[in-house]
């Protein structure tokens, strides 16, 4: 993926093979690489929602459906397998996760109910 850039800028290709990685990982349990990344911060105790940049209803929707897909503790630690995530980086513990961001993603489905509404 030659020329591949974010904000302006070029990204290293180091970056670029570790995405490819991840996701090919993610994708092995049928696992978006978005669904791992937006519930990776919610591992640490001090991390209580994660937001969601989104532009439209579709985009919010989108956002709910990955946040609530199960990730199981093997992901993880396939991850780190692969030298992808350092071994002592603080994730989620599975199914115990859903619970906390199920109830956060209400919200965001009131949201996007709300939005379409307005349309």
């Amino acid at each position: 993926m030659e020329g591949v850039t974010h904000r302006g800028q070029d990204i290293p290709s180091e970056v670029i093979m570790r995405v490819e990685q991840m996701s090919g990982i993610c994708g092995e349990v049928g696992l978006p690489l978005s669904a791992a990344a937006l519930q990776f911060p919610l591992g640490r105790r001090e991390v209580h929602s994660v937001i969601v940049s989104a532009k439209n209803p579709d985009e919010v929707s989108r956002a709910v459906d990955v946040m609530n897909m199960p990730i199981s503790a093997d992901l993880w630690e396939a991850l780190k397998d692969k030298e992808l995530l350092p071994e002592n980086a603080v994730v989620p513990e599975g199914q115990e996760m859903r619970l906390p961001i199920g109830a956060r993603c209400k919200i965001a489905k009131a949201l996007e109910e709300s939005a379409t509404a307005a349309k």
